[in-house]
């Protein structure tokens, strides 16, 4: 795959340079000791929103909108600006960590920019990204620069802040990570062009306390699947985008009792790999972190895989314990769109709730491997699901 100049995303020297020079030309903001955060919202045209200190200065421009923090001693540097940038890129990526590769190759080739360049996983809005350090020169002075990358379809999201070598980074690093945490995307935003598979971000509500004890939020033109039992787990599959779209992105949640010889989410984890890496062909393990959901602790992985099936798959599972229960939230679309759908997947996520069942006994009964053939109706199958991300 090869990129235009265009195509590539970089931290734009001159951009930051002239705006940092426009603000401290204009209006020489000043401190205050207030921690109070306002709320910039913009659903016309970046569809994002996101808090940031009261006593900072703001300035929007094309693309992207920008926060400078008070200038201290030397009126002429501003310690710390902040950018958040929003493009539609000129292709959908097929290939993240090629994109990312690339990404890294360009920054290097600008003279502002010096090694090291460092890279790791990091999240943004809820969604898998790339965090990018280096330093970087803008005039004459030297700053910490740190970049957040988050692709979703063809819109690339992009936070960028830098930190004046001659300030107390780590005095502005908790305002910094403040406003990074509070970033949001509006999803009636990002996903407009395609109205036609969201059904206008209208969502229902899926409760089921008499086996299963949860409830959840999923898009009104999902199709809902249940087990016929309804104890394994329950099912919601995107819409065909077109008569050759085979590949439906779905997200399931199956509830299973817990290993006897489980004692921690880590541990919860690790089987989950090794599972992973027994039964899914090509598997390809792209990140995994502990995290929490709703209080209760539980893992994230992201991985590719070659499904029987579809072919070249890429999923998440987000595992969680509660009491002597496992349940595991899994997302399972074709690569190209798995960041396009991440934004609907992370609105149902954050609707999961953990309810008591109601007068019933649950029962762990695990299907039989001659049920699950390597069929489309044995990947519906709630049980075989269930067989895949749980064993």
């Amino acid at each position: 795959m090869s990129f235009s100049a265009s195509a590539i995303s970089t931290i734009c020297t001159a951009q930051p340079q002239q705006a940092i020079a426009q603000t401290t030309t204009a209006a020489t903001p000043k401190p205050t000791s207030s921690n109070a955060f306002l709320t910039y919202e913009n659903n016309s045209t970046l569809g994002i929103n996101i808090q940031y200190p009261s006593n900072w200065e703001k300035d929007s421009y094309d693309n992207k909108v920008a926060f400078f923090a008070p200038s201290l001693d030397n009126p002429k540097i501003i310690p710390v600006s902040l950018f958040v940038d929003v493009d539609n890129l000129p292709f959908q990526i097929t290939d993240v960590d090629d994109y990312i590769s690339h990404y890294i190759n360009h920054l290097r080739t600008h003279a502002g920019i010096s090694e090291p360049i460092g890279v790791s996983s990091t999240s943004l809005a809820g969604n898998l990204a790339h965090n990018f350090t280096a330093f970087a020169k803008i005039g004459q002075d030297f700053y910490h620069a740190t970049d957040i990358i988050m692709l979703s379809g063809i819109k690339k999201y992009e936070i960028t802040y830098y930190i004046a070598e001659a300030a107390k980074s780590s005095s502005y690093l908790p305002t910094i990570q403040k406003m990074i945490d509070s970033f949001g995307i509006n999803i009636g935003i990002t996903n407009s062009s395609k109205n036609e598979t969201t059904s206008g971000n209208f969502f229902l509500t899926y409760e089921n306390n008499s086996t299963l004890g949860i409830k959840i939020q999923y898009p009104a033109n999902w199709e809902r699947v249940e087990s016929e039992d309804n104890v394994h787990g329950v099912l919601f599959l995107s819409p065909s985008e077109s008569n050759s779209d085979r590949f439906l992105e779905s997200f399931s949640i199956s509830r299973s009792l817990s290993y006897r010889n489980i004692s921690s989410i880590a541990e919860l984890a690790s089987r989950a790999i090794n599972d992973h890496v027994e039964h899914l062909p090509d598997f390809q393990l792209v990140d995994t972190k502990l995290i929490a959901v709703k209080g209760n602790p539980a893992y994230m992985l992201v991985y590719k895989y070659t499904d029987l099936v579809f072919g070249r798959a890429m999923a998440m599972d987000i595992g969680l314990l509660n009491g002597d229960k496992i349940y595991v939230l899994s997302y399972l679309a074709d690569p190209p769109k798995f960041w396009f759908y991440l934004p609907t997947i992370q609105r149902m996520i954050d609707s999961f709730e953990i309810q008591d069942i109601v007068n019933h006994l649950f029962e762990h009964v695990e299907p039989t491997v001659s049920q699950c053939s390597d069929n489309l109706q044995a990947i519906i199958n709630l049980d075989c699901l269930s067989m895949m991300f749980q064993r």
